[in-house]
């Protein structure tokens, strides 16, 4: 009776979740069950009727997962949204419905606020609330690193994070979100230095997530060498991480020298948990290096690699260009790879991303437009010997004209 009594002086939402939380338990654990083996539609069926905070997020949750599943299986490759643009979570409309009423009946907890704000974020990714709703879920639940990577990703300049930071509680997970935001915008040794106090280097004096800040940190401004220094400690400590390992192999591509030590990472990305991301692109950076080998070695050995290699690696960069979309090199190579076996369409599509690009070197640019001017030409002509419409070999010899063009206007500069 004490227990009761306590539960009815509580406020009428807390008292109600605290309910629903027992009576419901078994069908939370079936539903937990199916989230883990990805079966998000069962876990979003056994969930359909439950009204406790807990279940609510799982339901929603899951029916959002499966809609990006979904979405993902409608995709016919892997060129980006700019080739795309139809493919949509088509469940997103109904559920941020759902829980817009819920919003305007009660206050949600800190995890559905982060999930309403992944909804508002796929409606409208530049909505004007999308900041206050993932501070709100922040300040309500302060352990939910998801939550604080969506809010980072609303800040783009040092003024805005300035400006956010005034609002969050006085905490080290707003350290850290200020470390890692900082980090993002390409912050200096001093400035990352500055933010990591004394309270911080006391009680996180071995935390990974520094560490690989400030390695990341080096590597945005260029000092490879230390980068390279605190990942090797990371690894000795850590020697089945494969978080942040993608950018560690960039590192090392970038350093030439390195590619045994490449190759010994690709080992253990591989062998620790091949399908993670980050494996992929570490695989796809030592295939890079090894070309870089192959091409000082015989002529036999290129052969060798041109036939063979081109199919194994077409897989790792098809996944290294969606997972690092705005790198250059990863295009560029995935078009060559295109070229080589016989895919002339796609070639261009990921020449065309290449040049969209911000960190492409002017070679780099020259090549890829030299590449589209010539593709576009032997499409136009293999088109008109297939008997296709005049209005597609049109359309392809007026593309390799302009690339033509472009580059004669480079020559006259």
């Amino acid at each position: 009776m004490e227990k009761f009594d306590q539960l009815q002086q509580q406020p009428t939402s807390q008292k109600y979740i605290t309910y629903f939380d027992s009576i419901e338990y078994d069908k939370y654990l079936l539903g937990k069950s199916y989230f883990d083996v990805k079966e998000f539609d069962r876990a979003t069926f056994v969930l359909e009727k439950c009204k406790s905070a807990k279940c609510r997020f799982l339901r929603i949750y899951s029916k959002y997962l499966a809609g990006e599943k979904r979405k993902e299986e409608e995709r016919k490759d892997i060129m980006g949204p700019l080739e795309n643009e139809k493919s949509l979570n088509k469940e997103v409309q109904s559920l941020w419905e759902e829980m817009e009423s819920w919003r305007k009946e009660e206050d949600l907890d800190g995890f559905l606020t982060y999930l309403y704000g992944l909804l508002v974020k796929q409606k409208n990714p530049h909505a004007k609330d999308l900041k206050d709703i993932f501070i709100e879920s922040v300040c309500k639940y302060q352990y939910n690193w998801s939550a604080w990577l969506e809010l980072g990703s609303c800040i783009t300049t040092k003024d805005t994070l300035e400006e956010i930071c005034l609002r969050l509680p006085d905490t080290f997970m707003t350290k850290f979100f200020r470390i890692y935001v900082t980090v993002e915008l390409s912050g200096t040794p001093k400035s990352f230095k500055d933010l990591v106090d004394h309270d911080l280097k006391e009680n996180f004096a071995n935390n990974k997530f520094l560490q690989t800040q400030e390695a990341i940190m080096y590597y945005n401004n260029r000092d490879y060498d230390r980068a390279e220094v605190i990942f090797d400690e990371i690894i000795k400590s850590d020697p089945y991480r494969v978080d942040e390992m993608d950018v560690y192999s960039n590192i090392l591509y970038v350093m030439e020298r390195k590619i045994g030590k490449l190759s010994y990472l690709a080992h253990m990305c591989t062998y620790t948990d091949k399908y993670r991301s980050e494996t992929m692109c570490v695989i796809a950076w030592t295939l890079m290096g090894h070309e870089y080998m192959e091409l000082k070695n015989t002529h036999a050995a290129v052969i060798s690699y041109k036939r063979a290699m081109p199919y194994y690696a077409l897989y790792y960069y098809q996944h290294s260009s969606a997972i690092r979309p705005s790198d250059a090199r990863m295009w560029t190579r995935l078009a060559a790879l295109y070229e080589q076996t016989n895919a002339p369409t796609e070639a261009t599509k990921a020449y065309t991303r290449s040049l969209s690009c911000t960190d492409i070197d002017v070679n780099s640019e020259t090549q890829a437009i030299v590449k589209l001017a010539s593709l576009y030409a032997s499409l136009s002509t293999s088109i008109i010997s297939s008997s296709s419409s005049s209005f597609s070999v049109n359309s392809n010899k007026e593309k390799a004209a302009q690339f033509y063009t472009k580059l004669l206007e480079r020559q006259d500069m």
